[in-house]
């Protein structure tokens, strides 16, 4: 986490009834509020005026812990700090958070008390397990929503559901599905829930909920955009500015199961020119590196299909067209790839597309691990004048079975934590 930058300091400590908290005090640093109420260490930090991060964890532990996806500093917005008889009530900028002494149950509104969201009770919000590791919890917070609200957000899911109230989603990375634990209400706010671990969500009689596998602390982002627009605005400014694609991207890019030979590809290109028909980019699906046992995914061209890359690249691009090529995180075992990330044990041992037990997935929260991916599509493909690609199955793709989740282990720490980050992390390097 960026070094934590506060240009006020200011110390103020208030007695609370023991009675309903378990604790003596609560301090606020001006753009941090911690309290002690219900067997629970309680953290607020303000993230601009607009982002608020809740830390929630047990009694007796401590929590250090890194965001994998926000990347601004915390700071900025100042907290100013009242009290009433059951509540304390936290001002930030535009928006009132009210903390319940007794329970500890937070709600978000806006300066004039209009209520945004709020949390429920949530029974057992820290059940504890373990993973390859050690322990940890399984972490739970349930809030209540209103009744004619719409929520949207959540990934990619295939079921044609727009509006989640009512739904759960299951929030692992899989094929087809892209698990992104944010969601956008139609009152305005957004909550990003920054765990990745495999979650699910669920909205039902009794709330809407997040509960992930693992974790050591319930870690979420309130975002007050006081629209749709301006949350998405202000998750952008909260987790990192999408660049733009280039502007033939926006165009028809031909594509079709697999091209099979250099000549094939750019004869393509030539025949929708000929035919005065728009084409902005051809892609260049798999086996591009031959059907040799142990080869899966080299990054290599076949030298017999593909014996000059760099010529038929240019070809393309004299023809005023781009070329997309695809490009796995898993590796057959005769590979020139495979064998440099093995040699370091940078390969996990799970099963993996094509399933022929040659193929490993590479570890992509290893950085060494991700310069030696990059290292290779590079020298093999980036530099003969590809222009973009499709990094295919970046789940990683795996078997059905979950057993491997709590026996695999990353440089970040088990693959049971932070399952959901792996795409984040291979696309990260390149």
């Amino acid at each position: 986490m960026r070094a934590r930058i506060v240009s006020f300091f200011a110390l103020i400590v208030f007695t609370v009834s023991a009675a309903t908290q378990s604790s003596g005090g609560l301090t606020n640093n001006s753009t941090v509020f911690t309290a002690q109420i219900n067997n629970q260490h309680l953290k607020i930090e303000t993230y601009g005026e607009q982002c608020f991060r809740i830390l929630k964890y047990p009694e007796g532990k401590t929590v250090d812990k890194t965001s994998f996806s926000v990347i601004r500093k915390q700071g900025d917005a100042v907290i100013r700090l009242k009290e009433t008889e059951n509540e304390f009530v936290l001002t930030i900028s535009k928006n009132k958070i009210f903390v319940d002494k007794s329970t500890g149950v937070i709600r978000f509104c806006d300066l004039k008390n209009n209520l945004l969201l709020s949390e429920k009770m949530t029974s057992n919000p820290f059940v504890p397990t373990t993973d390859v590791n050690g322990s940890g919890f399984k972490v739970k917070q349930i809030f209540g929503l209103s009744e004619k609200e719409a929520i949207y957000g959540l990934g990619q899911d295939q079921r044609g559901i727009m509006n989640f109230r009512g739904h759960s989603v299951w929030l692992k990375q899989r094929n087809m599905f892209v698990a992104v634990p944010f969601l956008v209400s139609s009152k305005g706010y957004g909550v990003l829930w920054d765990n990745s671990s495999i979650t699910n969500f669920a909205d039902n009689t009794s709330g809407a909920s997040f509960e992930s596998e693992i974790g050591d602390c319930i870690d979420y982002y309130f975002v007050a955009g006081t629209s749709m627009d301006g949350t998405i605005a202000a998750l952008r400014e909260l987790t990192g500015k999408a660049p733009m694609f280039p502007k033939w991207a926006f165009g028809f890019l031909q594509s079709r199961e697999r091209y099979t030979n250099e000549h094939e590809i750019v004869d393509i290109v030539k025949k929708y020119r000929d035919l005065k028909l728009p084409l902005d980019g051809i892609i260049q699906d798999w086996r591009y590196w031959g059907f040799e046992e142990g080869q899966w995914n080299s990054t290599e061209f076949d030298k017999v299909n593909f014996s000059n890359p760099k010529q038929m690249l240019d070809n393309i691009h004299a023809l005023n067209a781009h070329a997309m090529i695809s490009v796995w995180p898993s590796f057959g075992n005769t590979s020139n790839i495979y064998k440099d990330l093995d040699a370091k044990k940078m390969l996990f041992d799970f099963k993996t597309f094509p399933n022929t037990d040659k193929e490993k997935v590479y570890d992509a929260f290893n950085a060494e691990a991700r310069d030696i991916y990059w290292k290779h599509m590079n020298e093999n493909i980036f530099s003969k004048g590809m222009d973009a690609w499709w990094l295919d199955a970046t789940e990683p793709e795996q078997s059905s079975a979950l057993s491997y989740i709590d026996s695999t282990q990353t440089a970040l720490g088990s693959y049971k934590r932070v399952a959901n980050a792996y795409p984040l992390f291979t696309n990260k390097g390149v």
